[in-house]
């Protein structure tokens, strides 16, 4: 068979309705070599882009809300180096002992509490905290002292707010009969440095 034969079958095979038919096969065959060859990638694409995308969009969420918790931080951190400062100035070396024997002494003659005897228990002394070369010692002071319910009540409220870090560890009073001052054991734990 020659060429100009086979033209001319494949000329009759198109007339009529085969030529929509081919037509309809060869669109198929493209629609059907585009969805593999182009859309599936790219759909492929757009979904790992829209997952991406929901990733990305939690992650500035959480992004923004640590700026917003990384300004109460720093707020909450400056007040607490403020707070560090303030108790700092509070706590003294433990070669100050002596001056604050002195403070107590004081705060004890201004609400009317006679101290017979005050003494600090250094074989007790306990560490609380080591750092940085430093060593903060809990300190018990042991007083024996007289004096009325109200005026020993002033006295521990005002020796624990004062200028020291300082806390009562135990007290007791021993009722005098038939006066107005009582007995009174008290023992303070006071907060001193001692450099290492």
């Amino acid at each position: 068979m020659s060429v100009k034969e086979q033209f001319k079958n494949f000329g009759e095979l198109l007339r009529g309705r085969n030529l929509y038919y081919l037509l309809g096969g060869g669109l198929l065959l493209l629609g059907i070599l585009d969805y593999f060859f182009l859309l599936s990638p790219q759909i492929k694409t757009l979904t790992k882009v829209r997952a991406e995308k929901a990733v990305l969009r939690e992650n500035v969420q959480r992004a923004q809300q640590d700026l917003i918790q990384l300004n109460r931080y720093r707020q909450q951190l400056k007040t607490l180096r403020r707070d560090i400062d303030r108790l700092n100035a509070r706590v003294h070396a433990k070669t100050d002992v002596p001056l604050i024997l002195e403070y107590i002494s004081g705060v004890a003659n201004q609400y009317q509490v006679k101290i017979r005897q005050m003494m600090p228990d250094v074989q007790n002394m306990d560490v609380v905290l080591e750092e940085g070369g430093k060593r903060y010692l809990a300190l018990p002071i042991v007083i024996e002292a007289r004096a009325g319910y109200h005026a020993f009540g002033r006295f521990l409220n005002a020796v624990e707010e004062g200028d020291l870090v300082l806390r009562v560890r135990r007290f007791s009073i021993l009722e005098r009969t038939g006066k107005k001052t009582h007995n009174i054991k008290l023992t303070l734990r006071v907060i001193v440095i001692d450099e290492v």
